[in-house]
């Protein structure tokens, strides 16, 4: 009986141990369901998704699935699918579905039918609730230095964009109004229909496009007043200034809560120095000097506390013979600020090395002291007027004046220089508060600091050496064995 007893107790305690488990492992995957937590160990976070990315997913009004018709075996593969997991686990209301054209050819071709789809190497968006979709080409998402091919080595990645792409996309399936940007022609200015190398802006077009932005260019010649669905107008190098009835037409554009970005080069007029000068911005006569690689550029990193700028906080934007734009009343230093005075924040400047040169065409340029003016100099002003602590619903003017043009121009992007500015500008006159703007991420790379002897050495011991080590162990092992 105490034997029946004692066997019933531990089967009754093994049961209950077993019960327990199955409840803690129950317990375990629903907290794990409801209140994931993921770590990210990887030293450079190469996958880790931004703060602009995961605002953007809380806030996804219907579900949103990316449909991937990619290669298994194509180099961006693994990193196409382990970034949109990261997506997946950001947001229940995102999901992906992918497509391998070589194993799955009739899905492949249903989606090649349906949506007008060129070939394979495509990611599709496409947001369930308002049937909006959007391409994107597998060849958007990285750049590559393709100077090892001259040597016989493969190209490498430089850096991968694909959290840029993929949720640039994502936004424009869910922002509700397309804005309209327009861009000043007639004046010599840069040109979003110009393809050349120098030049043009047909690439930062296309950029603006695939942001879900209307690029248009208008010339007051022929339509003497600015548009109605003007959003923001962007003038980006005029070679010749304005006239005084362009120029006054500009001012009651600002005047009745206008958006302007305007990028002035070196030693040029603008027709507008007046207008600039009664919203508190001045450009200056001089080119501003300081960190450079070939003695044109200058190299920036020395940012304002300005949305504009907070994206962009551990990069470095590129000008190319940039002049000065110097607030005439900084920000904090006006007494009647409450008078709704314009409120004036530099953006960029100079380092403290740099200097404004006066004699702007000077080559080499250097510092004369008492005429030219210690850095550090400004570059970039944002100004705004009309946003007043009241309760009044009233549209503020905003304004941003860049002392140069070319950054942005195809030959620069083209040698590699960063939109960001650019791009963080538009949205910031845009009040695009939710438009992601994210930094490139770069693939890390292992250094070896070796010289040629050491190279040499490790070359014969890699080839010849290990390789007769293992010989001679396999031939002992042999004639043991023989023994």
């Amino acid at each position: 009986m105490k034997l029946r007893l004692k066997r019933a107790l531990i089967g009754g305690n093994v049961l209950l141990v077993i019960a327990l488990a199955v409840l803690l492992a129950v317990v375990t995957n629903y907290l794990a369901v409801k209140h994931r937590v993921r770590f990210d160990f990887s030293p450079d976070r190469y996958y880790v998704l931004s703060g602009a990315t995961h605002n953007m997913l809380s806030h996804l009004s219907g579900t949103v699935q990316a449909i991937v018709l990619l290669d298994m075996n194509h180099e961006l593969s693994r990193d196409v699918r382990r970034l949109l997991k990261e997506y997946e686990y950001a947001a229940d209301k995102f999901s992906v579905e992918y497509v391998d054209p070589h194993r799955d050819i009739a899905r492949a071709k249903e989606l090649t039918l349906q949506y007008d789809i060129p070939g394979p190497g495509v990611i599709i968006f496409r947001a369930n609730d308002n049937d909006r979709t959007k391409l994107v080409s597998v060849n958007e998402l990285a750049t590559y230095d393709y100077a090892p091919v001259l040597s016989g080595r493969s190209k490498t990645m430089e850096s991968f964009r694909g959290e840029q792409v993929f949720s640039s996309a994502i936004f424009s399936l869910i922002q509700d109004k397309k804005p309209t940007v327009y861009f000043l022609a007639g004046h010599g200015e840069h040109r979003i229909d110009d393809f050349s190398q120098l030049a043009g802006y047909s690439m930062i077009g296309r950029l603006l496009e695939k942001g879900n932005i209307n690029a248009r260019t208008l010339q007051l010649a022929d339509s003497p007043s600015i548009p109605r669905d003007c959003n923001v107008m962007v003038i980006g190098g005029l070679k010749r200034p304005l006239t005084h009835i362009e120029a006054e037409i500009i001012k009651k554009y600002l005047d009745n809560s206008g958006r302007l970005l305007l990028m002035a080069d070196t030693g040029l007029e603008t027709g507008l120095e007046k207008t600039l000068e009664s919203w508190g911005v001045r450009l200056g006569s001089d080119r501003v000097v300081g960190t450079t690689l070939t003695g044109r550029e200058l190299l920036v990193n020395n940012y304002g506390n300005h949305p504009i700028t907070a994206p962009l906080k551990n990069m470095t934007t590129i000008f190319n013979i940039p002049r000065s734009v110097q607030p005439l009343m900084p920000f904090g230093q006006s007494s009647d600020q409450s008078l709704d005075k314009p409120r004036v924040v530099i953006l960029s400047a100079s380092s403290e090395e740099g200097w404004s040169e006066m004699s702007y065409y000077q080559n080499p340029p250097k510092f004369d002291a008492g005429v030219d003016r210690p850095g550090p100099i400004p570059v970039a002003v944002a100004v705004e007027k009309g946003n007043l602590p009241v309760d009044v619903e009233i549209i503020p003017t905003r304004l941003v004046v860049i002392g140069d043009s070319t950054f942005v121009s195809n030959g620069a992007l083209l040698a590699g220089y960063s939109p960001d500015f650019f791009i963080n500008s538009l949205n910031w006159l845009l009040e695009r508060k939710d438009a992601p703007t994210f930094v490139p991420k770069i693939p890390s790379k292992v250094l070896l600091n070796i010289n040629r002897q050491r190279l040499q050495w490790t070359y014969i011991a890699t080839v010849f050496i290990m390789p007769a080590l293992v010989a001679l162990m396999g031939l002992a092992v042999s004639l043991k064995r023989r023994k």
